[in-house]
């Protein structure tokens, strides 16, 4: 659904080399490890559950003010409602612009979930300088050359990409631009037991930096 970009760590775009100080294979076909990988969702769900507590409060508060006036005010990182709801002449409708703004933060953590969520399978190939990551999360096929920046687009906007290996690790490192302000850091290690560590640090606005850890297993 959307495309899994990556990004720049928090004091920007580590350095990164061109090849690893020592070969590292990471080509084949990986299956990941659900028992030793972390749950994304049970970590991003309380965030949001806190989001939704917040309008609660905000707008229990403007209940109890009892002014019908005036359209209720949600916190200032909620989502705002689409425009014509906003320019309207008839009457506010507090309850509808409540109902949308639960909607919205319910599809937002949803789509966040499936943003970070591993994929269960992952197939990575090597074309001269190029490595290809093909996952079964339907973002398609994603290329690096390490050392080359370049521009991928999802449902979140634009990302700037860099790739390159830090010692035996490969790193993939993007940044959100314009109104896009997602960063993302993922590293890909093969271990010592043969099994491929992905270790992903995200940046969400609103939300906090969040760390995660991945264990594949190559397919026999």
């Amino acid at each position: 659904m959307l495309c899994l970009a990556v990004i720049a760590a928090c004091g920007g775009t580590p350095r990164l080399a061109v090849a690893p100080k020592a070969a590292v294979n990471l080509t084949g076909e990986w299956v990941l490890d659900r028992a030793h990988s972390d749950d994304v969702r049970a970590r991003i769900r309380p965030m949001f559950a806190r989001k939704e507590r917040e309008l609660n409060r905000y707008i229990q508060r403007a209940e109890e003010d009892g002014d019908t006036d005036e359209p209720i005010a949600p916190p200032a990182d909620a989502a705002k409602p689409p425009q014509s709801d906003v320019n309207r002449k008839e009457p506010h409708d507090d309850s509808s612009t409540v109902q949308w703004l639960r909607r919205q933060q319910r599809i937002e953590a949803e789509a966040i979930i499936a943003f970070l969520s591993p994929a269960s399978e992952l197939k990575i190939d090597k074309r001269n300088a190029e490595y290809r990551f093909l996952s079964d999360k339907g973002e398609g096929t994603r290329r690096f050359v390490p050392g080359e920046r370049s521009s991928v687009f999802n449902g979140f906007g634009g990302f700037e990409v860099m790739s390159g290996w830090e010692k035996s690790s490969f790193v993939v490192s993007s940044e959100g631009k314009g109104d896009n302000r997602i960063r993302l850091l993922e590293r890909y290690t093969v271990l010592a037991d043969g099994a491929l560590e992905g270790k992903v640090v995200a940046h969400l606005p609103n939300l906090g930096k969040y760390e995660y850890r991945f264990l594949y297993r190559r397919r026999s």
